[in-house]
């Protein structure tokens, strides 16, 4: 599962205007209502690949609407009844859950966990409520992996063997590890985490508002099939469990609108009494810049956008979905999107949307131009180039996009160009010094890999890039039998945020502009000035002040 992303980060980091070709009919599958400038807005993402539903309620602008394919292989178009992985904005459910147990006086947030779990001990165990509430335990490292069983003993035995990085209370550092805690708290208090998950918090008071992916109580409707990195089906929410190794960190399931109106609720006091609310959302750690971590939730001051907002976002890479949801309490709306797609992050498109939404204007989305992808330029650049150092790129053509892929590590900087080269360093040390073995979480995970491919022979950097928001170091790892490429992400004590064995080299997706340039898609590249173009029988590139000229070899 893709840890949650501060909400912060991704309104800062604005998408970038993209050009491409508008494939949506007037047949497309809509909710009940959207309105037309948002809806126009939302088609043009949709062009620029944008595949899922939204939920935008409270205000004078409502739309609910589906766009795109929930299964692309068997043409099952999009519903706002489609149901996706909330990934970690499961942790907004499970704080909940921890509010309404403080409210029954059946804990106390300044009580260590290991006071109401018998066998949660170790530095975890000795961890706060509100510590591991507000991601401030100083606990790092993962207690397993998200679609492998781990069962109830075998988590408790994982959660007391972690490491502690920092001084309880003293510095924020995500932990899907504590929230798996604290769901462990709730099935130790109530008997059962799920059941009281669906059948208390999870509910408008009649129903249930969504459920959980895998296992049950699940979730009903139709569900989105994702695409992973890969750009191979994400995982079908058939996994039979046990389910710890996700419970508390993940898991839960809804659609976009349910999200909605359970956040409406929420926050309205449905959910938790008022002063239960009060309570719950008083506990903070201010992440300074207006930032502040509560329970389950990013609280940005009006500064950003002259309103307040909570935020909170999730995904999950073996799923293949995305999702995130913004609560403006000053004004009483709710912005809900999900996505199945791979190529418009559910972040990227609200980043985009949502300075317009605050403010009362008409967005647009990304600038759509008629001719798509020229099929002379897509001909043009598809092959195998390489450039005067020997960086090597493969080029082709997926659907209206053409993707540039580095075949050797000296091609990621040139197409893969990060914002803080010093901070792209940094990552990669740390990395490394995971996967050498020199933190207990490090020595697990190579044991993980020797356990599946054999003796680790030798370990190469193939490079860093930004993605989703985060830094992602490539490995080349060498074992005796054959040569495995993964990627991992570190929190910034060097615990493991998310991980990909088996990764194919990394890529940037580019369309083309009116100019005849071809721009990346993604957000990240505003980092730098970054476009390609075929001419004089070469396929010239512009990397900031660099303008490199590869020759074609294949």
């Amino acid at each position: 599962m893709r840890r949650a992303l501060s909400i912060l980060l991704s309104l800062i980091i604005l998408a970038t205007a993209c050009t491409r070709d508008v494939h949506a009919g007037p047949d497309q599958a809509r909710g009940p209502s959207c309105d037309p400038t948002i809806d126009a807005a939302i088609r043009n993402w949709e062009a620029a690949g944008f595949s899922g539903s939204v939920a935008f309620l409270g205000g004078d602008r409502d739309c609910v609407a589906a766009y795109g394919q929930a299964d692309p292989a068997a043409g099952r178009a999009m519903t706002t009844d489609t149901v996706f992985s909330i990934g970690s904005i499961t942790k907004a459910v499970v704080a909940a859950a921890i509010g309404s147990l403080e409210a029954d006086g059946r804990l106390t947030y300044d009580q260590p966990v290991g006071d109401l779990v018998p066998g949660l001990i170790g530095p975890i165990g000795e961890t706060t409520v509100e510590q591991l509430l507000l991601h401030t335990g100083g606990v790092t490292g993962n207690h397993g992996r998200d679609l492998e069983p781990l069962d109830r003993d075998r988590a408790l035995a994982a959660l007391a063997g972690l490491d502690r990085a920092a001084a309880p209370g003293s510095e924020f550092l995500y932990s899907n590890a504590g929230y798996t805690a604290l769901a462990l708290v709730i099935d130790e208090l109530t008997g059962d985490y799920r059941t009281y998950l669906t059948d208390r918090i999870l509910t408008d008071g009649a129903t249930n508002i969504g459920g959980f992916w895998n296992g049950e109580p699940a979730a009903a409707g139709p569900r989105a099939v994702g695409t992973t990195s890969t750009g191979q089906p994400g995982a079908d929410g058939s996994f039979g469990g046990p389910h710890w190794g996700l419970d508390g960190s993940g898991g839960v399931a809804m659609t976009a609108e349910q999200l909605a109106n359970w956040t409406m609720r929420l926050f309205a006091g449905d959910i938790l009494a008022p002063d239960a609310l009060e309570r719950l959302l008083s506990l903070r750690f201010d992440q300074g810049y207006g930032s502040v971590e509560v329970p389950g939730w990013v609280s940005l001051d009006g500064a950003v956008f002259g309103e307040p907002v909570f935020g909170t976002a999730g995904g999950g890479s073996d799923i293949g979905h995305t999702m995130t949801v913004a609560w403006l309490p000053e004004s009483g709306r709710v912005y809900s999107i999900a996505t199945n797609s791979a190529e418009a992050d559910a972040e990227a498109v609200l980043a985009d949307l949502l300075p317009d939404l605050v403010a009362g204007r008409s967005p647009t989305g990304p600038a759509v131009a008629d001719g798509g992808l020229n099929p002379v330029v897509a001909e043009a650049v598809t092959g195998r180039w390489t450039v005067a150092d020997g960086a090597r790129v493969e080029v082709f053509q997926d659907g209206d996009a053409v993707v540039v892929q580095a075949i050797d590590p000296a091609a990621v900087p040139m197409v893969l160009p990060v914002p803080d080269p010093e901070a792209a360093a940094a990552h990669e040390a740390a990395v490394l010094n995971v996967v050498a073995g020199s933190t207990e979480e490090g020595r697990r995970e190579r044991a993980l890999l020797e356990d599946s491919f054999g003796p680790i022979e030798a370990i190469e950097v193939f490079g860093t890039w930004f993605a989703d928001i985060e830094y992602r170091t490539y490995l080349s790892i060498r074992f005796a039998a054959e040569e495995v490429l993964v990627w991992l992400a570190v929190d910034g004590r060097g615990g493991i945020a998310a991980a990909e064995v088996g990764t194919p080299p990394p890529s940037r997706s580019f369309i083309q502009r009116p100019d005849g340039w071809l721009a990346p898609i993604d957000p990240a590249s505003e980092a730098v000035d970054l476009r390609i173009r075929f001419v004089d029988m070469g396929l010239e590139i512009v990397n900031g002040s660099a303008i490199e000229l590869a020759e074609r070899v294949g």
